[in-house]
């Protein structure tokens, strides 16, 4: 992508201000006595894995500890970069954010720039387009964990388009947009998805389902009794997984073979697995690895993908019909109770990740899933059940749909926003009259 703006290093945008670009601090300087239930949260690769920030999870350290390594101090306006392990990842600290001042991670780097020079939102999006990521990798290392190599002193050495302010506001403020829509479907998401999760422990593991009364069973004086499971409801059976559920096996077609490939229909492979319950069916999922006609199976809406090789135990659901390779199995109910399913076998991921030990690599098999033991529930419980959680799923099916279709919106708008090639509407035009 060639731009038609003129390109200016990261180290003369810098913030007028002492660790205006900081790596985090070593992991020998921060203790066990360090950490606190609250205080000063740290930025981890897994809190830039939504949007600008996300917030759902951190560490925290002491105010003194944190004042400590205030070197590697951000604050709302900058920018977090991992430059070991998961490499690419860009964070910003949004003026909304949950605290005032984080500290970077020893994986991560930071960044303040000179707003008079670059909006730090521009920054962010043009490292978030495929001419950013490419010339944050170019000093990627060859050899032993993935790692940037000298990375503050790469990172200075960067060029990045630069249009002027009004500019950088107007491309801004397009993407603003975006990401806004889709940070708040994140937050939405997370939340419907515990809410069904707190329903199925309520009924299925505390055993508090309505009873003919419509009463809470276990507490108003339910009969239970002993099994290999511990006190289940007496009229429950303890059966494997493999009893109530079909687990049928994925296959990668022949790569030689031009005309299976290239297609629309999604294929999923373990590294396309997501902490949401349904899957992001991102475009180059179906671009890269697309299938046109599929001599493996094709699986339909709300198939269960569980990975079962390397990364054991990953879960997802179908959010479109899909075909997988090899390394994951389909779990399809015996009755279609999908979401009771993945339920069930979302309380079972901590049995299934430890039995899934071996010496090479890491596994399951399907005769694993005969030891996955349940204490399944009548049909009419388990149809009442489906029945209060299917509009929740199915809002969260729409929710992650809608985001699938704004990240790529904003993939497709990235290239064209940074090289010039495309007008930047006046601020009165509203992103809702483009079509998704």
């Amino acid at each position: 992508m060639k731009s038609n703006w003129p390109e200016v290093k990261i180290e003369e945008l810098l913030a007028d201000k002492k660790n205006a670009i900081a790596m985090g601090p070593f992991g020998s300087r921060i203790k066990t006595e360090n950490f606190v239930a609250s205080g000063i949260p740290i930025i981890k690769g897994q809190n830039l894995t939504k949007g600008w920030l996300n917030e759902e999870e951190f560490s925290y350290l002491t105010k003194d500890k944190a004042e400590e390594l205030k070197s590697s101090a951000v604050e709302r306006g900058d920018l977090v970069f991992t430059h070991r392990g998961t490499l690419g990842q860009v964070g910003y600290i949004h003026e909304n954010s949950k605290f005032p001042i984080y500290i970077v991670s020893q994986s991560q780097m930071k960044l303040s720039v000179n707003p008079q020079k670059v909006l730090p939102l521009f920054l962010y999006y043009f490292f978030k387009s495929k001419l950013g990521q490419h010339r944050l990798l170019l000093n990627k290392s060859q050899t032993g964990v993935p790692a940037i190599a000298r990375p503050t002193s790469s990172l200075k050495k960067i060029e990045v388009p630069l249009p002027p302010l009004e500019v950088q506001v107007g491309i801004v403020n397009i993407l603003k947009k975006l990401e806004e829509k889709i940070n708040n479907n994140n937050l939405i998401i997370p939340n419907l998805e515990k809410l069904v999760q707190i329903l199925f422990k309520r009924w299925f593991i505390e055993y508090e389902f309505p009873n003919q009364n419509g009463e809470p069973y276990n507490s108003s004086g339910g009969n239970l009794r002993n099994s290999e499971l511990g006190l289940i409801p007496a009229t429950w059976e303890v059966v494997p997984v493999s009893n109530i559920a079909s687990i049928l096996s994925g296959g990668t077609p022949k790569t030689r073979i031009s005309e299976y490939w290239d297609g629309n229909i999604p294929f999923y492979t373990p590294k396309d697995s997501s902490s949401n319950y349904y899957v992001n069916v991102t475009e180059k999922m179906i671009t890269e690895s697309g299938l046109n006609k599929c001599n493996s199976k094709l699986y339909h809406k709300n198939t269960i993908f569980i990975t079962a090789r390397g990364t054991v135990g990953k879960l997802n659901l179908a959010a479109s019909d899909m075909a997988m390779n090899q390394s994951c199995y389909a779990l399809i109910h015996n009755e279609k109770y999908q979401y009771y399913l993945f339920l069930v076998m979302k309380n079972l991921v901590r049995q299934i990740v430890h039995s899934s030990n071996g010496a090479v690599f890491n596994a399951i098999t399907k005769r694993d899933f005969n030891t996955f033991k349940i204490a399944d529930a009548p049909k009419k419980v388990i149809e009442k059940f489906e029945k209060i959680v299917k509009p929740i799923f199915e809002e969260i099916a729409t929710l992650q749909l809608e985001n699938n279709k704004l990240i790529n919106l904003r993939d497709t708008l990235l290239p064209q926003l940074f090289s010039g090639e495309v007008t930047i509407p006046d601020e009165s035009e509203e992103l809702q009259h483009v079509q998704l």
